[in-house]
């Protein structure tokens, strides 16, 4: 597959060493010998590969034993081919660049949509019992950005995203109440929310069309513009109507798994799922005699896409 990528040189001499982790399989090194096109490197087999393409000096051949010492990394990977050249080519100027194996950044832009359900639980004392609902909201759109931190040729990844959220829901039915008197139960709902996933990323080692990875971790998120009215209405009288103030400040977590695929050197394209759950308390009091405090639970599927720049 045509694809261009940008290369670090490791070792420049009589035979090249190069990296990138720009191509979607994960980590690549690259040996070139004099006249012949790159070798790319397979990790599960590399120590084999290295012995078929230096075998031309003996005293570079890596054993059981040196084997151990030999790792799939930038330090380990020049150190052998610059002692190859001084082996095989010891007239020839060999060079090795080692870079600072530090923390990278990549910036991009996520969207998508949410599937979600809203729990509401309240116990108003003695005298009116618990109330416990759940209802599916409408669906939503999230969108917003994101910041990957990595190290290079490293499965492991910190993700970090600033979305926006929005949830509603608008619903009246007519239903029998326990002596058969038909009621009508309301609820209108809609909130804002701005949230901060703090993400654990694991890569899987991946072919050369796609990567898959999972992701898991917590989210803080910032409530705003929050309405809740919840009542009950009879054909005489209306009872048990209330609206709640939601509390701005609350926290969940969210897990789940995506596949992402390199565009350009720069550029990369994933699309993950994942399976989110935040929990909000209320401004309110809790009457006398309640076991536990008000509270929102919002839970769901989540689709988003979302790209590097």
């Amino acid at each position: 597959m045509q694809q261009t990528v940008f290369m670090k040189v490791l070792v420049k001499g009589p035979v090249n060493l190069y990296a990138t982790d720009d191509l979607s399989n994960g980590d690549t090194y690259l040996v070139q010998k004099p006249g012949e096109k790159p070798h790319q490197l397979r990790k599960k087999v590399f120590l084999g590969e290295l012995n078929l393409l230096l075998s031309e000096c003996p005293e570079f051949k890596v054993d059981n034993k040196s084997a151990k010492k030999l790792k799939f990394t930038d330090e380990k990977l020049s150190s052998a081919v610059h002692a190859y050249n001084a082996c095989r080519y010891p007239q020839e100027p060999s060079q090795r660049f080692l870079f600072k194996d530090g923390p990278l950044l990549r910036f991009g832009l996520r969207v998508g949509t949410q599937f979600s359900r809203m729990e509401y639980m309240a116990n108003q004392g003695f005298t009116r019992g618990e109330v416990k609902e759940q209802f599916f909201l409408a669906p939503g759109v999230t969108g917003g950005a994101f910041v990957n931190i990595f190290k290079a040729h490293k499965p492991f990844a910190l993700q970090a995203e600033l979305l926006f959220k929005r949830y509603a829901k608008d619903y009246t039915a007519e239903e029998g109440g326990v002596s058969g008197v038909p009621y009508t139960r309301v609820v209108n709902f809609k909130t804002n929310m701005l949230q901060l996933p703090l993400l654990l990323q694991y890569k899987l080692p991946g072919k050369q069309y796609a990567q898959p990875y999972f992701i898991a971790g917590p989210v803080f998120s910032y409530t705003f513009n929050s309405n809740f009215k919840y009542g009950i209405r009879y054909t005489s009288s209306s009872v048990d109507n209330r609206t709640e103030d939601i509390s701005h400040f609350s926290f969940g977590y969210a897990i789940g798994a995506g596949i992402q695929r390199s565009l350009t050197s720069k550029n990369r394209l994933a699309l993950d799922i994942r399976y989110n759950t935040d929990y909000v308390r209320t401004y309110q009091r809790d009457p006398i005699g309640s076991p536990g405090p008000r509270r929102f639970t919002f839970s769901g599927l989540q689709l988003t896409t979302g790209i590097t720049l």
